[in-house]
């Protein structure tokens, strides 16, 4: 993770580069997607190139945290179960 001071006191962590990891359990596949965007708008495309790549998913799950000044978080469990 990289730091990125806003002001003396304040300081925030954001994501380096696309990471992915997989995890099997029972017989679903959970595939998590790390990637760096720089606004909502980047956020959604990136969202969407998901969408696509894994287009016979039963959920796309995502979550995101812009932050600072036009601060904006955002999440949809896409209808998971708990």
């Amino acid at each position: 993770m990289n730091a990125k001071t806003i002001s003396e006191e304040d300081v925030y962590y954001t994501i380096e580069s696309k990471k992915r990891a997989e995890i099997k359990i029972q017989k679903s596949r959970f595939i998590a997607t790390a990637i760096p965007v720089i606004n909502k708008e980047n956020a959604m495309a990136e969202l969407g190139e998901i969408r696509t790549e894994f287009r016979d998913a039963t959920h796309n799950c995502f979550a995101y945290a812009l932050g600072a000044d036009g601060a904006e978080f955002r999440y949809s469990d896409d209808g998971e179960p708990n």
